[in-house]
């Protein structure tokens, strides 16, 4: 519902991912019936880019979530909608 009203996509989670000459950041957004997953490359010889977008619906997103059983990840998904 707070997405409905404002307009804007709440944070679910972002996980940044170093490596030795680059870094990518995968994040996670709720925009109202969907999940976005955006995973971002920078730095390094790498131009920076959108490597990977990938959209889910809620239920696609927690179902996936609890088949990999990150269920760490899905606790800190809820408590950033709270």
């Amino acid at each position: 519902m707070i997405i409905q009203h404002n307009h804007k996509p709440l944070l679910l989670y972002r996980d940044i991912i170093e490596e030795s000459n680059c870094a990518a950041e995968e994040v996670c957004l709720l925009a109202e019936n969907h999940v976005i997953i955006l995973l971002y490359a920078y730095g390094g010889f790498i131009p920076s880019e959108f490597q990977r977008v990938k959209i889910h619906t809620i239920d696609k997103f927690m179902k996936s979530i609890l088949k990999k059983d990150r269920k760490g990840l899905l606790l800190q998904c809820l408590e950033n909608l709270g």
